[in-house]
C-alpha cells in the first residue's frame, strides 16, 4: 500500500459488510458532509480493495461471509501505516468495545446507525490517523484526512 497516495486522497472511507442496506446507510450519513465510501463484502475484497484505493479508516461488520473483523485486523495491521479500524454491530455491547480496543481497533459503533455517532466515530478516527501520519513522517506533508468539506 502507498501510504503518501493516502494523504493526498481525502475523505475517503472503507466499509466492510454483506448488508446492502448498511451501505446505503453510511452513504446517506457521510456523503453529505463530504466522505467517500469505498465498499467491500468480505475480507478477501477488502484487501484487495486497500491494496488498490488506501483508506484511513475501515469500519467493519463484526461477522463477515469470510471471517469476522478479527480477521481483517490481523491483516490490516501488517500493512506498514495499516488504517483506523472501527467495529460495527447491532450486537455491540462493553464487552465487543474492550475486545475491539484491547487488540488494537479504535472503536465500535452500534447498529442502527445514528449519524452523530458515526461522524463522531469516523472524525476522531481519521484525526488519529492523521495525527500519527505526521508523526511519523515528520510533519513533512500533512495527510489530508481529516475535516471533510
Amino acid at each position: 500500500m502507498n501510504n503518501l497516495s493516502v494523504a493526498r486522497k481525502p475523505h475517503i472511507l472503507l466499509f466492510v459488510s454483506p448488508h446492502d442496506e448498511d451501505h446505503r446507510a453510511l452513504i446517506r450519513i457521510l456523503r453529505p458532509v463530504g466522505w467517500s465510501l469505498d465498499s467491500a463484502f468480505g475480507c478477501a475484497e477488502a484487501i484487495k480493495s486497500l491494496q488498490t484505493e488506501p483508506a484511513p479508516v475501515v469500519i467493519v461488520e463484526r461477522d463477515l461471509p469470510d471471517g469476522s473483523w478479527r480477521t481483517l485486523h490481523n491483516r490490516l495491521i501488517q500493512m506498514p501505516f495499516p488504517p483506523k479500524l472501527v467495529v460495527t454491530s447491532r450486537l455491540a455491547d462493553e464487552r465487543l468495545w474492550v475486545e475491539v480496543v484491547n487488540l488494537g481497533g479504535f472503536d465500535v459503533l452500534p447498529q442502527p446507525f445514528y449519524a452523530r455517532e458515526v461522524l463522531r466515530s469516523v472524525n476522531s478516527a481519521c484525526s488519529r490517523w492523521d495525527e500519527e501520519w505526521r508523526k511519523a513522517h515528520g510533519g513533512i506533508e500533512q495527510a489530508a484526512c481529516c475535516a471533510p468539506a
